[in-house]
């Protein structure tokens, strides 16, 4: 609706101008030359540099469209992933007899064999 509303005064202003100017000129274009009005060729040319545009545009726009669609595949395939990994770790629970919590696996902290070393205790950069 909204294409309608910004297409149909540029057309309707197309329109007006080929209607008032039906008075026929010469035009040249490299070696060729007719006699036309101004308001034909507009008509003419108008709509087709309109499509022209837009067919650019959708050139153009094929490239995101590809990109997002490649992207919502890994969200899926990624989503998938972790859905498995969290019923693995639901099934791993249940065999070490360890509650789950609200039908998620509870919060488990990290296990680490080297702790990172505190922030305070490393020498000044130079």
């Amino acid at each position: 609706m909204i294409r309608l509303i910004l297409i149909l005064p540029f057309f309707l202003a197309l329109l007006v101008f080929a209607a008032s100017n039906q008075e026929g000129v010469q035009l040249w274009m490299l070696y060729w030359s007719w006699q036309s009005s101004i308001g034909i060729v507009a008509v003419i040319l108008g709509p087709l540099f309109f499509i022209l545009g837009a067919f650019a545009l959708w050139v153009t726009s094929m490239s995101q469209r590809r990109r997002a669609s490649r992207a919502e595949q890994q969200i899926r395939e990624l989503e998938n992933r972790l859905s498995a990994q969290r019923d693995e770790l639901e099934r791993l629970r249940i065999q070490l007899g360890q509650p789950s919590v609200g039908g998620r696996p509870a919060a488990v902290a990290p296990v680490t064999s080297d702790p990172a070393p505190d922030i305070g205790s490393l020498p000044p950069a130079h």
